[in-house]
């Protein structure tokens, strides 16, 4: 993971992003963003939401397999790992460089969340000793993965091999890790962000 030290942030007036990196102006932090989306448990510190500012180009003429592009445009926003890239000051005001593998999300105006690159967005279900299909969550198993429905599903990474898109459709049932997941509240109603790589089953 690259990250972005600047420590002469007096004279900046704006940056021009490189490679995969966005430039994103936070929104403020509060329990409910403006949109509606209430970020809960771990997630709340983990997550940021974001207004794009501006877009890096990409990578060119590299092993394509080393560098997952996620496709978002200026204005958009996103919700965001800041993981541990420190603010940037521009004008005396805070912004972040994030990668594009750390963009989870775009909000779209019904407050609904877009997934981008392999995650997916799942409506938990409650958790119970057998599923509808018969199959008994039992011991570990049933300490470590949760059901929920499937809601929307990420587009995947472009042009990249080493990340493969999970085939899973909207309206599907699966099991996933727990410590995978991301908890937000979208209108009021409970949600997880996933990454492709934390289902582990179709419960047909």
């Amino acid at each position: 993971m690259c990250l972005i030290q600047i420590s002469l942030n007096e004279g900046i007036k704006m940056l021009r992003p490189l490679n995969d990196f966005m430039l994103v102006k936070p929104l403020e932090v509060s329990e409910k963003s403006s949109g509606g989306v209430i970020l809960t448990g771990v997630a709340k510190e983990a997550l940021q939401y974001g207004e794009v500012i501006a877009v890096g180009p990409g990578w060119e003429d590299v092993d394509s397999d080393r560098y997952p592009q996620v496709e978002v445009k200026e204005n958009e926003i996103v919700l965001c790992k800041l993981n541990t890239n420190p603010p940037v000051k521009i004008n005396g005001e805070d912004f972040w460089l994030i990668q594009g593998m750390n963009m989870l999300a775009v909000r779209e105006d019904d407050n609904m969340l877009r997934p981008l690159g392999d995650n997916i967005l799942v409506k938990p279900i409650a958790r119970a000793e057998k599923t509808e299909g018969g199959i008994f969550l039992e011991g570990v198993v049933k300490d470590a993965l949760q059901r929920g429905e499937v809601v929307a599903v990420g587009p995947g990474w472009k042009d990249v091999g080493k990340y493969p898109k999970v085939v899973v459709e909207v309206g599907e049932t699966v099991l996933y890790s727990e410590g995978y997941a991301q908890n937000v509240k979208i209108n009021n109603e409970d949600y997880i962000l996933i990454e492709g790589t934390g289902l582990v089953a179709v419960d047909e």
